[in-house]
């Protein structure tokens, strides 16, 4: 039985890098940024007509991207950036979300 999710397609040399995408007939642009103190990678979401930021944080492994209730932002699907090989091997461990593992570890939409 093979197991398939989508992910947002992102990698570490595109950095930073906004992309379009879309949930439910909403687009959105999501723009992807590194902290280079810190190597940590953070996200705001833009409302793609008005270009007004709507939310802002920061990748925690396995955590949910949008963990608040954010008006005006209409996406329901449950995005989490985790390395699919440790899901398959029921082994999640504690790591954090950088540009040296972005190519492991995607933001899945496992909605």
């Amino acid at each position: 039985m093979a197991i398939e999710y989508d992910f947002l397609p992102l990698n570490a040399d595109e950095l930073p890098v906004s992309k379009v995408f879309t949930f439910d007939n909403n687009s959105y642009i999501f723009l992807f940024r590194k902290n280079e103190k810190f190597d940590r990678i953070y996200l705001e979401i833009i409302d793609i007509e008005t270009e007004e930021t709507l939310y802002t944080t920061r990748l925690v492994y396995a955590g949910d991207v949008i963990h608040a209730v954010v008006e005006d932002l209409e996406i329901e699907n449950i995005l989490r950036p985790f390395d699919i090989a440790d899901l398959l091997s029921n082994n999640v461990g504690e790591t954090t979300v950088e540009s040296g593992n972005l190519d492991v570890v995607k933001v899945y939409d496992i909605t």
